[in-house]
């Protein structure tokens, strides 16, 4: 009999010291299994990056969060899980700062500063600057921060970063202002990072340009325009010579017309490699109704209006022929189109 009664008591202290354990052990796993609903949850909401831990059957937020963020839809989907029963709001605000960046170009140095939201602009921009400045010392303090607001607008920085080759430039952009400032050698440069930029921007965007054209290395640079005032040639030769013949050819041609010249004459720039041949040209502006040729070292822009595609179509094809080593850029239109 008092074998069976000690059995009985040792089973009884054996099922309570299971029970015990079973209690002390129950807050872990119900923890544990909020925890992980929480993180299921949140991962379904899209709601990640966020910093909690799970007091018992409360949850604590903790870490920093942007003011835009919808922390009430947080503290919802938190709400949604079984078993949770408070949830304690420990996390600071933060107002998130716009993303930008910063390159300067000069004196052998190419550096780029900034910050971005994630690495792939980062990333992009040190890749470019490496490839077309591997002759510079390449210094890159741009970093990432998730307190950064991401850009809206990805500017063409492979094109930029070709052009402000042998220029020194400060080139700043965010989504709301680009800024170029700095020095390049021939105004046709300048002319196509600008067209660049502005044909990228939204028109939010403040666009604001301090540039200096600088540079030995300097091209000529010839207009010739057609208008309903007349006639008119205007840029910088680099010898007296051309200037003469180019006003006689003026005259010559268009008698009739109001022929304005306003040229003048730089010997310190570089001929364009074609102008003894640029009187050609004299007679081709007449197949305009409206518009200009304008001249540079490496290409002719042809700008205005004519009055078929057959005269736009010839027009160009006997530039390239008489003019050969030219590039001819045609922003050329029809008539009534």
């Amino acid at each position: 009999m008092t074998s069976r009664v000690g059995i009985w008591l040792t089973g009884l202290c054996c099922f309570s010291a299971i029970v015990v354990i079973c209690l002390a052990r129950m807050p872990a796993l119900i923890s544990g299994q909020i925890k992980d609903s929480l993180d299921t949850v949140f991962t379904e909401a899209g709601l990640e990056s966020i910093d909690y831990e799970i007091d018992g059957r409360g949850v604590i937020f903790s870490g920093e969060i942007s003011i835009n963020a919808n922390r009430l839809d947080m503290f919802n989907t938190a709400r949604s899980v079984p078993g949770i029963r408070n949830i304690v709001d420990n996390q600071s605000v933060y107002q998130p700062q716009p993303a930008f960046g910063q390159i300067l170009i000069e004196n052998g140095v190419a550096k780029f500063t900034g910050g971005f939201r994630n690495a792939a602009t980062l990333d992009l921009i040190s890749e470019l600057l490496h490839k077309y400045f591997s002759d510079h010392e390449i210094i890159i303090e741009a970093q990432t921060s998730e307190k950064m607001i991401p850009m809206q607008q990805l500017l063409d920085f492979e094109y930029l970063l070709q052009r402000f080759q042998g220029s020194a430039v400060w080139f700043e952009f965010s989504d709301r202002r680009i800024v170029l400032n700095g020095r390049f050698t021939t105004e046709h440069a300048l002319a196509l990072v600008e067209q660049k930029i502005l044909s990228e921007i939204s028109k939010n965007t403040r666009y604001l340009n301090d540039i200096k054209i600088l540079g030995e290395d300097a091209s000529e640079t010839i207009v010739f325009e057609k208008s309903k005032d007349g006639i008119s040639i205007n840029g910088e030769l680099a010898e007296y010579g051309l200037k003469t013949r180019l006003g006689q050819l003026f005259k010559a041609y268009y008698p009739n017309s109001n022929v304005n010249i306003n040229l003048t004459v730089n010997d310190q720039l570089q001929h364009i490699e074609w102008h003894n041949k640029l009187g050609f040209l004299v007679s081709e502006l007449d197949r305009l109704i409206e518009g200009k040729f304008k001249f540079y070292q490496e290409e002719i822009v042809l700008e205005g209006t004519v009055d078929s595609i057959s005269t736009k179509t010839g027009l160009i094809s006997r530039i390239k022929e008489s003019l050969e080593g030219s590039v001819v850029i045609d922003n050329l239109t029809i008539q009534g189109t």
